[in-house]
């Protein structure tokens, strides 16, 4: 996802390249390069196994580009606008776990939209930029922002579609192993309740106990007097992920 999503980048960036090039906009063409040469870097580091280094990467830098940018050609050419995107794209990079992560990049662009926002878009502002020239890049930025809109979107239902591919095969391997096991399957939730249930498990209770075990039956019920403290000793080390011996 990451090679396609720089690839994607790269593509944008050349052609930014050649069309402020074609309309003699030097400063811009130069940031042009820079993104396409470091996202090729990106690139090749994502290639040889720099996953996470990568992500970090790209995400600052992202930011710091589009802080540049936004800074330089003020707000009529909506530069501001991609720090929104970028704080969505932390979440595809690292996922939902990486809760540290997903603040700290959360925190960076919100801090620097607003110091942006501050310095009244003018920091790097280039006095030569013509009404025309920020015509251009405002209509060029925008079908930026639709294009990198629709491979969000088109991401997110390619995402959907192989999360709901692999719980249909997972739940079919799940119930070939559940059903054609030789051992006797019965699983608990936290309270000790049957949740599901094998049919060997369930002529076994029955042979055993002349009755048929159900859904949300207690288990102690089904546990002799005897055995029912080590019973509960041992189902609660399971819940803590140790062995049992």
């Amino acid at each position: 996802n990451i090679n396609r999503l720089i690839i994607f980048v790269t593509t944008i960036g050349l052609l930014n390249f050649f069309y402020d090039l074609t309309n003699a906009l030097f400063f811009y063409c130069i940031l042009d390069l820079i993104v396409c040469f470091l996202l090729l870097f990106f690139l090749f580091l994502n290639f040889i196994g720099y996953y996470k280094l990568v992500s970090n990467f790209l995400i600052l830098f992202l930011n710091i580009i589009t802080f540049v940018a936004a800074s330089s050609g003020g707000r009529e050419t909506i530069f501001f606008l991609y720090f929104f995107p970028i704080m969505i794209l932390s979440f595809f990079l690292f996922g939902i776990k990486e809760k540290k992560l997903l603040v700290i990049y959360t925190f960076i662009p919100i801090c620097l939209l607003i110091f942006t926002i501050l310095t009244d878009f003018s920091l790097f502002l280039d006095p030569t930029l013509t009404s025309k020239e920020i015509k251009y890049i405002f209509w060029a930025n925008l079908i930026n922002l639709i294009l990198c809109t629709f491979y969000g979107l088109m991401n997110i239902i390619h995402l959907n579609s192989d999360i709901e591919n692999n719980l249909v095969k997972n739940k079919a391997n799940l119930n070939a192993i559940f059903n054609n096991s030789l051992l006797y399957i019965v699983l608990l939730d936290q309270n000790k309740k049957v949740k599901a249930f094998n049919k060997l498990a369930k002529d076994f209770f029955y042979q055993i106990y002349s009755r048929e075990i159900l859904i949300n039956d207690d288990i102690l019920n089904f546990i002799p007097k005897q055995d029912k403290n080590k019973f509960i000793l041992n189902f609660y080390k399971t819940t803590l992920g140790q062995n049992i011996k």
